[in-house]
């Protein structure tokens, strides 16, 4: 697979390895930077697993600071953080609308780390963050994850693609040939990605930052960060020292989590914008593509025919196919502006063309066949789920179906694996 040889190249000496590391992104922890991060704490977050609060840290007073600064400066110089700093909480809340309370699905995951880790992290995410922007590491795309570009903005440039293609109809890419002629209409699909930040391949982020630029002691520390991870749920039924864990993705509640997915993800835009580079739109002082906008993990594509829209539908799902991420089928939804009545009688439903097809309802008894190799997580009851790999044209038994579509198939050899319908 794709993903297995990413880890065997991520073992191997980078070029990167031979450059010299940024300066600024690599300089000496200064107590500056301590004293603007432990400021911008929200002073009222709920506890970690040490039982430190971010009020107490704030109010420690001088010499604590100094002694803070002495800890925290060593863990920068050795990067190895301390083992405490791998333990996190998380507090499970029902998502209610009548869903299995016996899945774990069924429940949103509320992270809790610990202060003094949180942090550190904001000390590197403030580095990372002044960094990409000067090198460019992220794209114009991304909302969310960059300073000074929020919420309000990706609106703004969803708006201003659908109102650039009602005024000056646009041709889709060359391949993409529309079946009715060029049109007024976009067609957007906002993509959504299942437990992105679980999802990200940690090797493949690895070689990621190091192509970026982001090598030496900080490369060193990002690696640390998620080298040793490990979670206790929060129930009466689970003792303090039932930990599990985490062997892949970046942890959830992380500070670093967003932006350094943001530069795991900018692979995905850039590999689009070559595939679809006729989708843009005039501003102040060039053309800007405009096929795609994310805000933090979240994206929309941008398209101007339904056969353009498939394609990088497509294209979408080979990305995160090659890079073990998983799109959400049920919550990916299709909008279409400005569509007239001949169109959209003539167009097809969009689909993943790489996404297994099952019949629906799936009857339980039925002997199904797997089309090419999945990723597939593990059946059980542990809120954490290993997933396992099924190879192509393995044949399972389907057990029992859930009333979230999700399909119990017992694979022969591998046990049984949950597989969404």
């Amino acid at each position: 697979m794709a993903a297995d040889a990413v880890e065997a190249a991520a073992k191997l000496p980078h070029v990167a390895d031979a450059q010299a590391p940024d300066g600024d992104l690599n300089a000496p922890f200064v107590r500056e930077e301590l004293c603007s991060n432990l400021s911008r704490l929200l002073s009222d977050k709920a506890t970690g697993p040490d039982g430190l609060s971010n009020r107490m840290l704030q109010l420690g007073g001088d010499q604590f600071i100094n002694l803070l600064f002495l800890h925290l400066s060593d863990i920068c110089r050795e990067s190895i953080y301390p083992d405490q700093w791998a333990s996190s909480l998380m507090q499970p809340l029902y998502k209610g609308d009548g869903k299995d309370r016996e899945d774990p699905a069924s429940y949103r995951g509320i992270f809790l780390s610990n202060a003094m880790l949180k942090l550190f992290e904001g000390i590197l995410e403030a580095r990372l963050q002044v960094f990409t922007e000067k090198a460019d590491t992220l794209t114009l795309s991304q909302q969310g994850s960059r300073p000074g570009h929020q919420r309000h903005d990706a609106i703004y440039g969803l708006l201003a693609a659908v109102q650039q293609q009602r005024q000056s109809p646009q041709k889709p890419t060359q391949g993409a040939t529309p079946s009715l002629g060029a049109s007024n209409s976009s067609y957007c699909g906002f993509v959504d990605f299942t437990t992105a930040y679980p999802s990200v391949h940690r090797e493949k982020l690895q070689m990621i930052l190091k192509e970026s630029g982001i090598t030496g002691k900080m490369w060193d520390l990002l690696k640390e960060n998620s080298r040793k991870m490990r979670i206790r749920v929060v129930h009466p039924s689970i003792t303090a020292d039932s930990e599990v864990n985490v062997l892949r993705g970046l942890l959830e509640g992380s500070r670093l989590s967003p932006i350094l997915f943001a530069i795991f993800a900018a692979d995905l835009i850039r590999d689009l914008s070559l595939q679809f580079s006729e989708i843009t739109m005039p501003t102040a002082s060039a053309l800007t593509w405009m096929g795609t906008i994310f805000y933090v993990d979240d994206a929309v594509l941008i398209a101007r025919s339904p056969e353009e829209l498939q394609l990088m539908l497509n294209a979408c799902q080979q990305w995160a196919e090659k890079n073990r991420m998983s799109i959400n089928v049920n919550k990916t939804k299709i909008v279409v502006f400005l569509e007239d009545s001949v169109t959209r009688n003539a167009r097809q439903w969009f689909n993943f063309t790489l996404t297994p097809v099952f019949p629906i309802p799936l009857p339980e008894s039925t002997r199904i066949q797997m089309r090419q190799e999945l990723w597939l997580r593990k059946h059980i009851t542990s809120a954490i789920k290993e997933r396992v790999r099924i190879p192509a044209h393995s044949l399972g038994l389907v057990v029992k179906v859930k009333e979230n579509d999700t399909a119990i198939v017992e694979v022969a050899g591998l046990g049984q694996v949950e597989l969404r319908v």
